[in-house]
């Protein structure tokens, strides 16, 4: 008796082949649909309530509409194999639905679909392409599930969805979908196009998941913390026009190093909308390839990240990826001549100073100031004196940045003066002072007191001009020790 039954586990049918199983589970590619889809038939009428069909091998030939605007009870294909394309487009599992290893080598369509309890595709392989235009009411289970061509996911997911370890090998698209609880998606790979155009997440999990091709999260709705920790992003991805009403965390976990990037190609965070008590995390990154044009970053938080660079010695300094000449040229844009840009990246920067004064990164906020200013003065035509005196105010001090340089501006200006001052003419002690260096020393501490704002009068100018050096000295001495205490006052203050 043992040797005529199935040698499938758990089946207790006859074994109608030389192989040992039955019609339903004999994995003979030549197998043809007709006596199968008769005892299928049997099967479904004798037990209306529950259908298992597992480690079922549906005939390559099987009608693909078999089970197209049906109503299916509790139903387990667990194991099973679908050879041929199968659709279960417009029916409604009323019961719990179970596709657990169930392997499909061909397209799988699920079109308006209703799973109105549980649904497990864990495990599950999609060798052809598969269309989840479907709506899940219960939970959904897709667990280390291989999608080895184009998946589509469309609709809603009720009571959230996890897709941890899941393969997808194909174009992955998410847009338009609904996940109205937690979604997982862990230790995910996207080995092409990952697509989330105007999707809606509530608690979103993407820690350690790779992206390998194009990623879109456009027009994409945050409702609660979105966490991308120890993601890896091998080309670009973006984030435009989407919402994060809570938080999103885009992090790694150890230091910084240029070996293991976040993200390798550009990353685009231009025009988000974020509530007042939005906060979006950015720790351990490298930040160069990074756009946030048009989008409010006074709430954002950037720990421990690497910055483009512009300048050299003395004016090196960290910058924004969009404060780059020729990153506009590919765009066609010259940004010289297009203010209402310069006039955004002016705000930008001033964001972005706020956002590291907060969180007492001051040297970041230092090099943010100095790019705010230089767009402030890019913003001012040439004849305006404001450009000018911004062009002072940048070389004595670098805006208020450094405060030894205007002391070395103050050093160097006095024996200018004191010669300037010989040159021009000046007595004292009613004796004419020539060029000899007991006169130039004396001139330098008279131009030393001038600047310290005390009155001496033991030298007494006998020239118009010496009279116009003079308070012209009188005027930038004073300045350059203002900025120089003003720079220290910001170093100190911060």
């Amino acid at each position: 008796m043992n040797e005529q039954q199935c040698h499938a586990d758990g089946c207790w049918r006859k074994a109608v082949t030389e192989n040992g199983f039955c019609l339903f589970h004999d994995d003979d590619p030549q197998k043809t649909f007709e006596h199968f889809l008769g005892e299928l038939r049997r099967l479904q009428e004798g037990n209306p309530r529950s259908w298992n069909f597992s480690g079922f091998v549906f005939p390559k030939d099987f009608p693909v509409e078999y089970f197209v605007n049906s109503q299916l009870p509790e139903v387990t294909f667990k194991n099973a194999i679908f050879r041929g394309k199968v659709a279960f487009s417009n029916s409604k599992f009323i019961g719990a639905c179970q596709f657990f290893n169930t392997i499909f080598l061909d397209d799988a369509y699920f079109i308006e679909t209703e799973f109105q309890k549980g649904a497990n595709f864990s495990s599950a392989a999609f060798n052809g392409e598969v269309y989840f235009y479907a709506k899940f009411r219960g939970s959904a289970g897709f667990r280390d599930t291989t999608f080895s061509s184009k998946a589509v996911m469309g609709e809603c997911f009720d009571q959230g969805g996890s897709f941890r370890y899941v393969k997808f090998l194909g174009e992955a698209r998410f847009d338009y979908v609904k996940f109205r609880d937690e979604a997982y998606f862990e230790d995910a790979n996207f080995h092409d196009v990952a697509i989330f155009r105007k999707a809606e997440f509530q608690k979103l999990d993407f820690t350690n998941s790779k992206f390998f091709k194009e990623t879109i999260f456009q027009n994409v709705l945050f409702a609660d913390v979105a966490d991308f920790t120890n993601a890896r992003f091998e080309d670009s991805v973006e984030f435009t026009k989407s919402n994060f009403l809570r938080k999103g965390i885009f992090q790694k976990m150890k230091p910084y190093s240029p070996e293991d990037q976040y993200f390798c190609k550009e990353a685009d965070f231009r025009y988000l909308n974020l509530q007042n008590e939005s906060n979006i995390v950015f720790r351990c990154l490298d930040l160069s390839k990074t756009k946030f044009l048009y989008t409010d970053v006074t709430n954002f938080s950037f720990e421990d990240v690497e910055w483009p660079e512009k300048g050299r010695w003395i004016f090196k300094r960290k910058r924004l990826y969009e404060d780059d000449q020729e990153y506009w040229k590919k765009n066609g844009i010259e940004i010289r001549r297009d203010s209402s840009i310069q006039n955004s990246l002016e705000i930008l920067y001033r964001q972005l100073k706020h956002s590291c004064e907060s969180r007492a990164d001051y040297e970041t906020a230092g090099d943010f100031h100095i790019g705010e200013m230089e767009f402030k003065k890019s913003l001012r035509k040439p004849w305006q004196p404001e450009r000018w005196l911004l062009s002072a105010y940048m070389l004595v001090s670098y805006y208020g940045e450094k405060w030894l340089r205007p002391i070395l501006f103050l050093i160097l200006g006095l024996p200018v003066f004191a010669l300037l001052i010989l040159i021009a003419g000046a007595t004292v002690d009613e004796q004419r002072m020539d060029l000899s260096w007991s006169f130039f020393s004396r001139t330098m501490l008279y131009g030393l007191q001038v600047a310290i704002l005390q009155r001496p009068e033991d030298i007494s100018l006998i020239s118009n001009w010496s009279r116009l050096i003079a308070v012209s000295w009188a005027i930038l001495g004073p300045i350059f020790i203002a900025l120089s205490l003003l720079a220290i006052r910001r170093r100190f203050k911060r």
